[in-house]
């Protein structure tokens, strides 16, 4: 288990399929600012078969992810009121085919009014769990993204972080798919077509 200190007061627990079992993941955050945190609670010893490479990788800065690299669209920004890092915004139109949500959670932890604007703002932790069409039960990437508004800068800050559980088989097929994105138009090279 992962201990934080007092930096968090609160988790949300994630169960999702992973070789016929369930991994037992969890989110660890602060409601009073961006901190977020991710923990693989699950003991794979008791029923991996031995000769099964089982990975597990936890990203504070998720652009070092092949997968997130390869896959997901990131925005970076910072400026008077925003000071963004690694925010997630969609799958990329060429992979929408071949990547699919295992789960998508938005959970609203706090109200922030602006007196001066008169508008409301919302804290937020958004979880998004990705699993690749052919490797669905064997591979999954959770990204945890923290958005919160700091009351005294008033920026809006945004941080995230990610985790990702897979075999020695997917794996390879995941570098298999960056290699074929540097290489050629990967679209095309993916797309089978029966006649």
């Amino acid at each position: 288990m992962l201990t934080f200190g007092n930096k968090i007061n609160r988790r949300y627990s994630l169960n999702l399929s992973f070789l016929n079992t369930y991994a037992t993941i969890n989110v660890h955050y602060h409601k009073n600012n961006s901190f977020v945190g991710i923990d693989l609670e699950h003991d794979f010893s008791k029923f991996i078969n031995e000769k099964e490479d089982l990975h597990y990788n936890l990203f504070t800065d998720i652009q070092e992810s092949i997968f997130v690299n390869t896959f997901l669209n990131i925005i970076n920004l910072s400026c008077n009121n925003l000071d963004i890092k690694n925010q997630f915004n969609g799958i990329k139109d060429e992979w929408s085919h071949k990547i699919f949500y295992i789960t998508n959670e938005s959970i609203n932890l706090q109200i922030i009014k602006d007196e001066k604007k008169h508008k409301d703002f919302h804290s937020m932790l958004y979880i998004f769990a990705f699993t690749i069409e052919d490797m669905t039960d064997e591979f999954i990437f959770l990204l945890a993204e923290r958005q919160h508004i700091d009351k005294i800068s008033n920026k809006k800050i945004v941080r995230s972080c990610g985790s990702q559980l897979s075999t020695k088989k997917s794996l390879a097929y995941l570098n298999e798919y960056k290699s074929n994105k540097n290489s050629t138009n990967n679209k095309n090279l993916l797309d089978i077509k029966v006649i």
